[in-house]
Formats: structure tokens, C-alpha cells, sequence
């Protein structure tokens, strides 16, 4: 049935559906006044930025009575920078805070890089990094431990806030089917029959087809399977609104998700006499807003942060100008015109002359041809790259950040300056974005991956060789080692060093046959006491083999030359310093080093290398590998 909730006050709101009316209303159509003369509307925004990036005008109004040309500069470059911007699940590390947490927090980092891929969280990662650059913010929903990304287009929100946790509301509009909204009762949502009974037939509860933007009706109504729009709210209300005997002047935060929301009633005379909504489910909400908001860049007096294609909304307007006066000037220039003051002269020479006739110059002069070539091609692209360096200056996405080949006249320094400034500028705004995903991974999903793997597991490692190497020898042999030593010693054998040197070569047999996996079976509880430090690594720096391979082989010289650098600790902290500036990972050398110490048999990395220097090409072959 339907519930209509109403308090005594003749100036408020009488019910969660006026209410969700009410907000839904300004915010699309209101404007908020940023400083004196800056207007802004959140929603067109959103839809301006949309029709640009998919080459569509908001005025299609035809030029010289043609289809106009839309020259896009803006798709790329968010192309451009959604690349420079993704962070990948591979970017995420885990760090103990302290020796007794090392092992756990290594075998942790691999199977929460596991469960990352198996639900799909680098979906969503890479949907945030795409749709960032468009429109300058996006927001994450958090449904059951699970992230989804908000549809900006049926989105509402106080456009006046810096983040959206200091919204004084939130509204979603959904569109669910029958079978969808049936789907919802083991949600808690009630009433959902009374909704598909009494609103099936309402015209302003129920639609064909979804509308594009929430401004469109849309083309065509199909009955037969209709949508049903249910408003989903988070926001203050009187607390009797939601708890029955509630105190109606005491406001508590709520969650309202409401259908008919659009359907008032009125007498005879057209007078408000009260609502035709259900309310399918309502709650006090307790902590944050179940939402994450990252933003491209961020600007003074609205929520709705500042994308490319905003930025670049001046240089694309003057672009289209550009194309769409071009090419009307060469449709002119590609015509023949002729002139004559004589009267009597034929009218087209194309139909009234043939080969081979003589045309007779009369008294008032003969036929001339009008100069109608353009002659202002040099001042069109001039102004063509004047704008479009303005947009690279505003983008930061320069020829070199593309990948595209510069222009054989461009100098080797600016090419470097561009790509310097380029990678610095979105290293600094993949920070921001990082720390939001930080935020979400300890609050979400760390807690709910520790859960689900405090059973005794086994746990099926498998990594490159670097990573199987770290743990056989940090983890695997000592462990297997120890275990059969100790079994020895509880039977009552004495244990020689010739009887340790024989286990230890068992050991690293039975490893070696067992490839490229590691079994390991974990205990139960195993990290539940662990200290650790989630990070993700944010470097921009797209890996060049041919310069990894000069930065390793630089390396190599340096070490062979002289041995005994890595026995001075002064000499050795500066050098793993110099490795890490040059890309190289330092805790690679390092773990080598004590390999190399923990078995005095191995050949010194003097002895290897000092024989003869490695070739540079082999080693390019061996990065590419």
C-alpha cells in the first residue's frame, strides 16, 4: 500500500517523496553561482562533456545549411591521460611493519592480488582512470564489499560541497524490471508487489524505455517489459519519518528508496491532497555515505571537479569553427566562376559550349574568370595550432605523451622537457587517486580477504623467478631444513655438518621439481596478527627496454670493476641508492648479496663477471624475454 509519512509544520517538506521531488528538481535545473558571474550546473556539465567526447553538439543547428563538423581535439587527449592515470592491481604492495610479519605479508600480497582478479577489481580501476579525465569526477558506490561505479547521468547530489561526504543528500535513480525488482526482497525492500500492482499503468512511475538523460522522455514506450524508476535517497530527514514515535524535530541521517516518487494526488479542483509513492525500504544510516569520490582536478565552490574536456571547451568551440569555415571556403574556392558585362553571353559553359567553339568578344569585353580561390589558408592554420597548442598546454598531453613521433624539426630538449613535465604532472594526480584507493582497500577489502582466509588453506604460488627465489630461500629451505633436522634429532640421531649439508641438498632437489608452483598449506588464523602497511606504487614511468637494458648492463660494469664494492657498507648503500635512480630493483641486489654470503661455495659476483664484460645486445634480448 501506499505510505505517506507527513509532520505538522506548514513550511516543510510533508513527505520523503516532496522532498526527493524537490532536490531532484533544483539540481537539475538550478544553477549555482561559483564567484559573482560564474554559473555553473553540475548535470549539464556532465551532458556537455559527454556529447563532446562522442564528436555531438549540444546545438546541431546545420551551418550554411549543412551538417555541422565536429573536429574533435578532446577524445584523445582523455585517452592520453587516462592512460598516464591508471593504476593497476600489479601496482599494489603490502609492507611488514616488522620481522615477525615478513612471511605472512608476503604470502598475503599474493593471494590479495588473487582475490583482486577473481572479483573483478581491476575492472572497476580501469573504469575509474577512463571516465576521470572526461568528467573531471567520478564516484564509486560500496554495495554489499563490493565497488560500482556511479552513473553520473541519474545522479544527484549538493553540487556546492568539496566531497561528496558533506552532501546533504544523495539521490540515485534506478531502472529495474519486474524480475529485478522481485530480486530486491531478499534485499529487505518491502512492497514491491504493491508497486508492480498499482504503478505498472503510471506513465510518470513506469517507462518503456530509459531515457538517455534524466531530461529525455525517450523514443518509444514497450509495455510489455516496462521499467520501473525507483529513487534511491541518503540524506537528513525528521526522525519520526523513519522510526515510528520518533522525535519530528530531531533530524537523523537516512537511507529512502522510494517508487511513485513523481505521482502526487490531487482532488477534483487540483488541489495537493497527499502522495501515490511506496516506500520500498528505509533506514537510519549510521557512518559515511556508502560512496568514494575522485577527482581529476579539483576547483573552489562545487563538488563536480574539472575534467579535459572542460578545460579544453574553449579551444574545441573555436576548432569547430575552424573546420566548419574551411570547409565552406573550399566548397567556394572549388567552383569555376565567370564574369562578363555583356548581356548576351551564354549563361553556363558547361552546358551551353562543346569542344572547339569560338566564343566572339562582343562590344562590352569577353569572359573573365572570378578569383574565388581561397586565399587565407596560412591565417586557418595558424590559428589551428595556436589553439591546439592551447590545449596541449592545458592537458598536459603533449605528442610525446601519446607515443606518437614528433616532428623530425622538434628538438631532442623540448621532446624531453615535454615528456618530464607531462609524466610529473600526472604522477602528482595519480597520487590523489591512489590515496582514495588506498582508503577503500583498508577500509573494504583487506578486512573482508583476511576473513576469508583465516581457515586453513592450501595456497598454490606461482610468481617469476625473482619471487619463487625470495621464497625458497627466505622461507621454503630454512623451514623444510629445520623440519627435517628437528625430525632427526627427536629419534636421537646426532646431526653432522656433513648430514646438514645433505639435507639442505635434498631440499633444493625437491624444490626444483616442483617448477614454477609453490604448495604451501597455511594455517588457519595466519594473518590475523599481522602489522603491516598497504601501498601502491604510484611511479609513472613506462619501462623502455632499450634503456633498461643500458641501465643494467651500466650496472654489471660497476660491480665487476671492483668486486668489494659490495663489502663496503658506505659504498653498497650508495650504489643500491644509484640502482633504484637508474630502475633497477635494489632488494634484487641485495637478496642476491646474502644468498652469496649464506653460501660461501657460489662464485663472488667479481668472479662471474670479471671475466668478461656481458654483451649489450644479449642483455636487450634477455629484458625483452
Amino acid at each position: 500500500m501506499a505510505e505517506v509519512i507527513a509532520i505538522e509544520t506548514n513550511n516543510q517538506p510533508t513527505s520523503i517523496f516532496q522532498v526527493i521531488r524537490s532536490e531532484w528538481s533544483d539540481f537539475m535545473v538550478n544553477d549555482i553561482e561559483i564567484v559573482p558571474g560564474y554559473y555553473f550546473n553540475q548535470y549539464q556539465m556532465i551532458k556537455l562533456c559527454h556529447l563532446y567526447y562522442n564528436s555531438k553538439f549540444e546545438d546541431a543547428t546545420p551551418y550554411m545549411g549543412r551538417e555541422k563538423l565536429f573536429f574533435n581535439i578532446v577524445k584523445y587527449r582523455c585517452i592520453i591521460a587516462s592512460k598516464m592515470i591508471d593504476i593497476d592491481s600489479k601496482n599494489i604492495r603490502l609492507w611488514p611493519l616488522n620481522p615477525k610479519s615478513r612471511l605472512g605479508t608476503f604470502l598475503l600480497e599474493k593471494e590479495l592480488k588473487t582475490w583482486i582478479k577473481k572479483n573483478k577489481i581491476g575492472e572497476i580501476m580501469n573504469q575509474v582512470s577512463d571516465e576521470l579525465p572526461i568528467y573531471g569526477s567520478v564516484f564509486i558506490k560500496l554495495v554489499n564489499n563490493k565497488a560500482k561505479l556511479v552513473d553520473l547521468r541519474r545522479f544527484a547530489n549538493d553540487p556546492t560541497v568539496e566531497r561528496l561526504q558533506q552532501s546533504r543528500f544523495i539521490i540515485q535513480k534506478h531502472y529495474l524490471t519486474e524480475s529485478e525488482l522481485r530480486e530486491k526482497v531478499k534485499d529487505g525492500w518491502e512492497n514491491v508487489e504493491d508497486v508492480i500492482d498499482k504503478l505498472k499503468n503510471n506513465n510518470s512511475a513506469m517507462i518503456g524505455t530509459i531515457p538517455s538523460y534524466e531530461d529525455e522522455t525517450g523514443s518509444a514506450r514497450i509495455f510489455s517489459s516496462p521499467y520501473y524508476q525507483i529513487y534511491e535517497r541518503y540524506g537528513e530527514v525528521p526522525e519520526n519519518w523513519v522510526v515510528k514515535g520518533g522525535n519530528p524535530k530531531k533530524k537523523v541521517r537516512s537511507l529512502f528508496i522510494c517508487a511513485g516518487v513523481d505521482n502526487p494526488t490531487y482532488n477534483e479542483k487540483g488541489k495537493y491532497i497527499g502522495e501515490g509513492g511506496i516506500i520500498l525500504y528505509k533506514s537510519i544510516w549510521k557512518g559515511n555515505w556508502p560512496f568514494k569520490d575522485f577527482h581529476y582536478s579539483k576547483t573552489k565552490g562545487r563538488l563536480l571537479g574539472v575534467g579535459i574536456i572542460e578545460d579544453l571547451l574553449q579551444p574545441q568551440i573555436r576548432e569547430n569553427e575552424i573546420a566548419n569555415q574551411k570547409r565552406a571556403a573550399l566548397e567556394i574556392g572549388s567552383m569555376l566562376l565567370f564574369q562578363t558585362a555583356d548581356e548576351s553571353i551564354l549563361q553556363n559553359v558547361l552546358r551551353d559550349l562543346e569542344t572547339g567553339d569560338v566564343l566572339k568578344k562582343g562590344a562590352k569585353g569577353g569572359l573573365e574568370p572570378i578569383a574565388n580561390e581561397p586565399r587565407n589558408f596560412t591565417h586557418f592554420a595558424n590559428e589551428e595550432n595556436r589553439f591546439d597548442n592551447l590545449a596541449d598546454r592545458l592537458s598536459f598531453t603533449y605528442e610525446a605523451a601519446g607515443g606518437a613521433p614528433l616532428p623530425p624539426s622538434t628538438p631532442a630538449t623540448n621532446a624531453r622537457i615535454q615528456d618530464i613535465n607531462t609524466k610529473s604532472i600526472f604522477q602528482y594526480k595519480r597520487q590523489g587517486i591512489a590515496l582514495v584507493w588506498q582508503d577503500y582497500f583498508n577500509e573494504l577489502v583487506l578486512p573482508k580477504v583476511v576473513n576469508e582466509m583465516s581457515k586453513e588453506h592450501m595456497l598454490a604460488y606461482i610468481g617469476d623467478y625473482q619471487e619463487l627465489k625470495k621464497l625458497d630461500e627466505t622461507y621454503l629451505i630454512p623451514f623444510w631444513k629445520r623440519e627435517n633436522l628437528l625430525s632427526r634429532l627427536l629419534k636421537g640421531q646426532i646431526i653432522t655438518p656433513e648430514d646438514d649439508a645433505q639435507v639442505e641438498a635434498e631440499v633444493r632437489a625437491k624444490i626444483k621439481k616442483m617448477g614454477e608452483t609453490r604448495w604451501l598449506k597455511l594455517k588457519e588464523n595466519m594473518y590475523k596478527d599481522l602489522e603491516f602497511e598497504f601501498d601502491i606504487l604510484i611511479a609513472n614511468e613506462q619501462e623502455d627496454v632499450v634503456t633498461t637494458a643500458q641501465n643494467l648492463f651500466t650496472l654489471l660494469g660497476q660491480i665487476a670493476s671492483n668486486s668489494a664494492i659490495l663489502q663496503n657498507p658506505v659504498a653498497k648503500t650508495l650504489l643500491l641508492e644509484w640502482a633504484q635512480k637508474i630502475g633497477v630493483n635494489p632488494s634484487k641486489i641485495e637478496l642476491a648479496d646474502i644468498q652469496a654470503q649464506a653460501n660461501p661455495q657460489l662464485e663472488q659476483p667479481g668472479q662471474i663477471l670479471g671475466a668478461q664484460m656481458p654483451d649489450l645486445n644479449k642483455i636487450t634480448e634477455m629484458v625483452k624475454q
